[in-house]
């Protein structure tokens, strides 16, 4: 959709515009982000850069990021664009966006500033490292891998375990990881040397067989065996999950249902984005971590059961490594009515498509006029029990009964045959019983 304004700006540049007219053309990408603090807490750490206000009282920061043309870069950003040659404006437009595409990575940067919140012209430019010392961030992706036919045996635990290991062994781990990481690399050591002692001393043996091939001559350098172990990817290449079998045999984890591997999966990249929080120098003010879809295959008790725990689970890792700071904020992206029905109204952000843009309904909002234990209690609560596929519908017929319920299909058929263009029978159309006196609760 940005195509046309590159386009446009360059045909700014074209007719002599001055660099300012033609920056204001030129596409960009903008996010604000906004943090609230403690006015009476005594060190605010990384977040301090970006408090700029001098309220006593306010106690709120932002920090705006713009992934923009970088300063002085408008001629390098259009060089050799003039000697594009086409029959219409259509093929000239598609060379010019070729040669677009492997420049934009080039010449943009991303530009982060500190704004002022009671005063938006009062603002201060930061760098890219103070965002990153304020806010970590994790992603844990919906292609987790685990259906992956292309290998034998696919191991995702065993990479996470290699992550773990590394952060246990940073500089500003804790003591106790550092010194799980310790014992890890003394047991790897003591292999070691017995591979030294006797493996390489066997191995050895082999060399002479060289000499018959002339190898070593006078003047190469004598040869001998060595085999170096490194824990870190003793622990993600052969470390392997193991479910309990019979007779002390253990089970792959392939073997076990994608589901409980997928839920497996994502608690140990959980985890190890708290132990990568913990083992910080200097700790983030937030920890953002998105979770897309984490329904894959996984039955729907499971998933309501995984959207209740979300915040036990973190507070079973802060309690475990006996800390109480930990200030993870959790994004879950999702098409599961079960977690849609399991989650508040507070917490839900819907998006809704509209004409090739996207509209986002803040659920909490929708509902701050309304008293408690009215209108949005009864919502709240009809909508679970009806297994809210209302969130993923395109059309909602609402309809008083059961009586209504039984005639729906025969009046979408008749629908459709007199009139072909709505066909209702192919589209997602969402039936809700809603009684003879509620419907108009639902029109927000």
């Amino acid at each position: 959709s940005c195509h046309d304004d590159f386009w446009q700006a360059y045909q700014s540049k074209a007719r002599g515009e001055n660099d300012q007219q033609v920056r204001e053309k030129l596409p960009f990408i903008q996010l604000s982000i906004h943090f609230s603090y403690d006015v009476n807490s005594r060190e605010l750490g990384p977040l301090s850069d970006f408090i700029i206000d001098i309220d006593p009282g306010m106690a709120a920061a932002i920090a705006d990021i713009k992934f923009q043309l970088k300063d002085g870069k408008i001629d390098e950003l259009f060089a050799g664009c003039e000697d594009i040659v086409g029959e219409n404006e259509q093929i000239k437009k598609s060379q010019f966006c070729m040669i677009m595409k492997g420049r934009v990575n080039k010449l943009f940067a991303p530009e982060v500033l500190a704004i002022d919140p009671s005063d938006e012209t009062n603002t201060k430019t930061l760098d890219m490292s103070n965002l990153k010392r304020l806010l970590m961030s994790g992603f844990i992706t919906a292609q987790r891998g685990l259906d992956d036919t292309t290998h034998k045996e696919n191991d995702k635990l065993g990479g996470v375990l290699e992550k773990l290991f590394t952060a246990a062994g940073a500089s500003s781990a804790t003591e106790e990881d550092k010194n799980k990481a310790k014992e890890i690399e003394t047991v790897v050591k003591g292999i070691q040397d017995k591979i030294d002692n006797d493996f390489n001393k066997n191995l050895n043996k082999l060399i002479p067989a060289l000499r018959i091939f002339g190898y070593p001559g006078l003047h190469d350098s004598e040869l001998h065996t060595e085999t170096v172990l490194d824990a870190k990817k003793l622990l993600g290449n052969h470390t392997k999950l193991r479910y309990a079998g019979a007779n002390g045999i253990g089970l792959p984890e392939t073997y076990n249902g994608l589901g409980a591997r997928n839920l497996i999966l994502i608690l140990f990249q959980l985890y190890e984005f708290f132990k990568s929080y913990q083992g910080k120098e200097s700790l983030p003010g937030v920890h953002l971590i998105f979770i897309e879809e984490p329904e894959a295959h996984l039955h729907p008790q499971m998933q309501e059961v995984f959207i209740r725990k979300i915040e036990q689970i973190i507070e079973t890792f802060k309690r475990e490594a006996g800390v109480s700071g930990w200030p993870v904020q959790i994004v879950i992206t999702t098409h599961s009515t079960h977690m849609a029905n399991e989650a508040t109204f507070e917490s839900i952000r819907y998006f809704l498509k509209k004409a090739g843009k996207t509209e986002i309904k803040d659920l909490k909002a929708g509902f701050c006029e309304t008293p408690e234990g009215t209108d949005k209690e009864f919502l709240h609560k009809f909508l679970t029990l009806t297994k809210c596929d209302l969130f993923f519908a395109d059309k909602a017929v609402l309809i008083e009964g059961a009586s209504e319920r039984l005639m729906m299909p025969e009046i979408v058929k008749k629908i459709d045959s007199s009139d072909s263009t709505l066909n209702l029978a192919n589209q997602y159309v969402s039936i809700i019983e809603v009684g003879g006196a509620y419907a108009h609760i639902f029109y927000k």
